[in-house]
Parts: C-alpha cells; sequence; structure tokens
C-alpha cells in the first residue's frame, strides 16, 4: 500500500499549572512524582494557588487533526480525515502531605472519522506510516472513544512507593521516555512511543508497585491481563485470556540529565491455533533497555533495543 500527502498538526501539553523552575538537588519522592503527575508535587511553593490545585486536581489534554491520502492494490483511492483526542486527569481523593494521599486517575483517548470516507472506527492513526505494532501507543486511540485507564493510585512510607491498581494503562509507566512517551512522537511511528517488544497493555485489570530505592534508582513491577482489547469490558473473562508481567529499574545519572531503564517482561496468553487443534497456552519472557541523553534544553537523545 502505497502512501503519501500525510499532514499533522498537534496542540499538547495544556496543563493545569504552568512549568516553573525547581531546584536541581531531588527530593524525596520526586522520581515517582515525575512518572505518575503532571503538575509539581504537593509542597512545591508553586502549589495550590488556584481553586482547582487546592483540591488536587490535575490534567492534560492532547488535540490533534490528521489527513493521509492512500492509493491501496486494487487502484481504489482513500482517504482518512481524522480529528483525535487524548485527555488524562488525575483527581485528589484523600490528602496525606506527609505521603502523598490517594488520588483517581482517568484517561480518554479517540479519533472520529470528519467524513463518510474515512473510517469512524478502528482506526490507528500511525498506520499510515506502516507501522509493526498495533498497541495502543499511549496517545490517539483505535476506536471512537475508549478509557484506557480508570485506576486508584496509593502514595506511601514517605513517598518512596506508590500502588496503582484499577483498569491500567502501562505505557503510562514503563519505557517512559520523556521526549518520545508523548502525542507528538505517535504521529510518526508508535515504535518511537514505546518499545514494540514490552507487552504495555491497556483497558485490562492490573496493578502496579513502583518503589524509589534513593534519589538516583527506582524499580517497578506490573502484573496485568492482556486478552481484553481496547473499548471491550475488562471484566468480561471471554476476552481476557492472559496476562503479562513487566518490570522496570531505572537508574538517574550524569546529573539527572541521563537515565537508563532496563525492562524485563514475560506473557502467557492462550492463542488459537491456525490446524483446529484449538487453543494452546503461548508463553514468552524477553528484556529491553532504553537510554535517554539530554545535554542541554533544546536537545534529548536516546535508543531503545531488546530481545524477546
Amino acid at each position: 500500500m502505497k502512501k503519501h500527502n500525510i499532514i499533522a498538526m498537534a496542540l499538547t501539553s495544556l496543563m493545569a499549572l504552568p512549568v516553573i523552575a525547581q531546584d536541581s538537588t531531588p527530593a524525596v519522592g520526586d522520581i515517582l512524582q515525575g512518572i505518575n503527575m503532571f503538575t509539581p508535587e504537593e509542597g512545591d511553593p508553586a502549589y495550590k494557588v488556584k481553586a482547582n490545585e487546592k483540591y488536587g486536581t490535575q490534567w492534560g489534554v492532547d488535540m490533534a487533526y490528521g489527513l493521509w491520502n492512500t492509493e491501496k492494490v486494487s487502484d481504489v483511492k482513500r482517504h482518512n480525515n481524522l480529528a483525535l483526542l487524548h485527555a488524562q486527569l488525575n483527581q485528589r481523593l484523600i490528602e496525606d502531605k506527609a505521603n502523598g494521599g490517594t488520588w483517581l486517575r482517568v484517561e480518554f483517548s479517540g479519533s472520529w472519522g470528519l467524513d463518510r470516507e474515512s473510517a469512524q472506527s478502528d482506526t490507528f492513526f500511525t498506520e499510515a506510516y506502516a507501522t509493526a505494532s498495533g498497541l495502543h501507543a499511549d496517545a490517539m486511540g483505535p476506536h471512537e472513544g475508549i478509557f484506557p485507564e480508570v485506576a486508584l493510585m496509593q502514595y506511601f512510607a514517605g513517598k518512596r512507593a506508590c500502588l496503582i491498581a484499577g483498569m491500567v494503562n502501562l505505557t503510562n509507566y514503563f519505557d517512559a521516555v520523556s521526549i518520545a512517551n508523548d502525542s507528538f512522537s505517535s504521529f510518526t511511528n508508535d515504535g518511537f512511543v514505546n518499545s514494540t517488544i514490552l507487552p504495555l497493555v491497556d483497558s485490562n485489570i492490573g496493578g502496579i508497585l513502583q518503589v524509589e530505592l534513593n534519589r538516583n534508582n527506582y524499580m517497578m513491577v506490573a502484573v496485568s491481563r492482556t486478552g481484553c482489547d481496547s473499548g471491550y469490558n475488562p471484566f468480561n473473562s471471554d476476552y481476557c485470556d492472559g496476562y503479562a508481567v513487566v518490570g522496570e529499574y531505572g537508574h538517574i545519572f550524569a546529573d539527572g540529565a541521563a537515565t537508563l531503564r532496563i525492562n524485563p517482561f514475560y506473557t502467557s496468553t492462550d492463542v488459537d491455533m491456525d490446524d483446529g487443534t484449538g487453543e494452546r497456552r503461548r508463553q514468552n519472557a524477553g528484556l529491553v533497555a532504553s537510554i535517554e541523553y539530554t545535554p542541554c534544553d533544546p536537545l534529548t537523545i536516546y535508543s531503545r533495543a531488546g530481545f524477546a
């Protein structure tokens, strides 16, 4: 299939709180706050300036418009004219300044065809670039509006640990390279957003445990079902016939300018065999590593490698 005439425009990160300069010396809990939260943690002087911040409301919105033309083998021309939306909300339910509190996390994502010729659903924007992965990729979803994540987030141990449970989106936490895991990158190739090897599923029931070991090291582990596709009911066992275990060890060095991430994983799923012999349990394990380095504010370099 030939692809041409690709146009993408985006407006991203409309945050409830402006970014401010902070002390370069990390505080306890800064690593987990940086992974999970959208605005500075409680205790920051800029926090609770407005009413929504006073009550612990944090949000971010990405919007985009995309148009591409395709020419199929049958010479039937078609275009996809899409509007896309991705929104996230953190709402504090219980305030606990010493430990970080209890939060509700909600994520909404979708794409909509703007004319009859455009696909109205099941359309992943990056398919225009012939990507190898069909993952949700943490940005514009393949359905007409889905909730990739609805989960509770509980901090404890003086902000050094956090437990997230519910319908989770693993792409929000694992392999989250700062310059790659955003909506702009997903317009070019979803492999730039998250590793296509890691089983980072969304819309499935699971849990994540995060521990900040010290100011330069952290660890995470997640257990999640894998069989529920985006937009389906994760409580329906007919769709959920597999699970995944994903870990991450992160090391921050070069005075905070560089991060090394190592992700081991294991999956177990039931696969329908083509020879008509029914289902077979398929197991898979592997290791992924990524490194990013920011030599100066306008430039970040990163690389990924992995095997399964």
